[in-house]
């Protein structure tokens, strides 16, 4: 039997179940939620079902006798998506029949079935997205894992309550270097070659662009999705404009617009906004990060070691950028005039730099109260410049 490895997201799920409700567990594919739904089918006693299983699709076609195959109050139920009437079916058999469930759908899931709106007070909204840092180091080495909690806790109590931080450095740069090199796909983390790695990664990406955008989503033209998806890895971190793109790609906005939309509900990518202050912010540019490395790696075509690649900044802002996006839910930025600011939580400016200094713009708006605080994430040691901490991007 393959060992289970911990996912986080597990303690949310249980906790959910503990309360009586049901789960959605949405994310992109190939990121565990099979793994994670068999784990907690034999942790409740509770039975497994897969759409991908002919007979079981056959089963809930007559939703009114799916009940008789259940035996108990709950069960999970794997690759939703097959059956585009699941989000009502569902609804019926939490309603009139007092069960729960956790089910589980690839990045096309809510977009297609849209079974969170026919479950809204039913069921809570789950992601599972590929390794986590934090997760990363779980699987790694777990000692490892402790020391990072740790500081990661010191690090964000600084963010959100100015608090100190005490921490020192940690043996973490080597390991750090590996995730944000090849990703944190599970199948990925655990091959054992950078060979295997990046074919794993491979057949990942086509089984997105094959099975989702081709199939699910209706995308005809399977080049121009990768030529898109390449242009974004190279641009990371960049303001992203939909029409430039469409122009350099000979091809419509329309499309464009389309095939983000696909790549962000597919948790392939995600955006970065500026803060909206009025109705016509809708309209700024955002930028736009991938939720793994490894991907956008193997997007930019190039599979050098982290070491010896010119694209360090990138990847380090994207990395905070993901962080970011898994602590806060959204991920924000400030431009105007002379002041830029790589990322703005709450009211501490985060800002990302390979030699860490602080920039003139967030220097200004720590002294004019843009901000109450700065964060320099960059460098490989633990200091202070001109009063603000710096931190490694590990430590985060």
């Amino acid at each position: 039997m393959v060992k289970y490895l911990p996912r986080l997201v597990e303690k949310r799920v249980r906790r959910f179940l503990e309360m009586g409700k049901s789960v959605v567990v949405v994310g992109p594919r190939q990121a565990g939620k099979t793994t994670l739904l068999k784990h907690l089918s034999e942790v409740y006693g509770a039975p497994y079902f897969s759409l991908d299983d002919p007979e079981t699709l056959e089963m809930i076609r007559n939703v009114k006798t799916f009940k008789n195959f259940v035996e108990g109050p709950l069960f999970f139920l794997d690759e939703a998506q097959r059956d585009e009437e699941i989000g009502r079916k569902l609804k019926y058999l939490h309603d009139l029949e007092n069960l729960r469930f956790v089910v589980s759908g690839s990045g096309s899931f809510d977009v297609r079935v849209k079974v969170s709106g026919e479950l809204v007070g039913r069921a809570f909204r789950v992601e599972l997205l590929p390794l986590s840092f934090g997760e990363f180091l779980l699987w790694k080495d777990e000692r490892l894992y402790n020391l990072y909690s740790e500081c990661r806790e010191q690090v964000w109590s600084y963010i959100k309550e100015g608090e100190n931080i005490d921490c020192g450095n940690l043996p973490l740069k080597s390991r750090w270097e590996e995730y944000v090199t090849f990703g944190g796909y599970p199948e990925v983390v655990i091959s054992n070659s950078a060979q295997e790695k990046w074919e794993t990664l491979s057949q990942i990406l086509f089984s997105f662009v094959d099975r989702d955008a081709l199939s699910a989503f209706g995308v005809k033209r399977r080049s121009l999705l990768l030529d898109t998806l390449r242009l974004i890895a190279k641009s990371v971190g960049s303001l992203f404009s939909k029409s430039s793109t469409a122009s350099a790609l000979g091809t419509t906005y329309h499309t464009i617009d389309h095939y983000i939309e696909i790549l962000l509900s597919s948790f392939i990518i995600f955006e970065a906004r500026q803060p909206l202050t009025s109705f016509s912010d809708i309209r700024k540019r955002p930028k736009l990060y991938f939720y793994d490395l490894g991907l956008r790696n193997l997007l930019s075509t190039d599979k050098r070691p982290f070491s010896l690649r010119d694209d360090k900044g990138k990847i380090t802002e994207n990395y905070v950028a993901r962080r970011i996006r898994e602590e806060e839910g959204s991920v924000t930025f400030y431009r105007k005039k002379n002041t830029e600011i790589d990322f703005f939580v709450e009211n501490t400016a985060i800002e990302v730099k390979l030699t860490p200094k602080p920039t003139k713009a967030v220097i200004r708006a720590v002294e004019e109260g843009l901000v109450e605080r700065a964060l320099i994430v960059g460098g490989e040691e633990v200091s202070r410049v001109r009063g603000i901490p710096v931190i490694p991007p590990w430590m985060l």
